[in-house]
């Protein structure tokens, strides 16, 4: 998962520069136990890498950048939780073929 992380991040930086639609869907996303990453994954589709520090909007409509999504881990907390929430992706696809999905923004729902 920390590789798929990586390669996510690298991925997202090499994009070019300006605005790119994201793919949303409602679904199910969770934490790994020590926040380094997660997934999501759409109501009735294939499972998705999440990042760490994707940004994210929280219950109160407000904007986040960096830490986590309040609806997959409470502050306190000690153990990783999932939540129904919208996420935002795009297919990112590899210099020489083929492709994975990304999550770049969420929601909690």
């Amino acid at each position: 998962m920390v590789g798929a992380a990586l390669i996510g991040g690298v991925a997202a930086q090499n994009l070019p520069i300006g605005k790119v639609s994201l793919i949303t869907s409602e679904g199910y996303a969770q934490l790994v136990a020590d926040g380094s990453g997660g997934s999501f994954t759409p109501d009735g589709g294939q499972t998705m890498l999440l990042p760490a520090e994707v940004p994210w909007t929280g219950r109160d409509g407000m904007l986040h950048i960096g830490g986590r999504p309040e609806c997959l881990w409470g502050e306190g907390e000690t153990r990783n939780i999932g939540a129904q929430v919208e996420a935002g992706y795009r297919w990112i696809e590899l210099p020489g073929g083929g492709g994975y999905p990304l999550v770049a923004w969420l929601r909690c729902l």
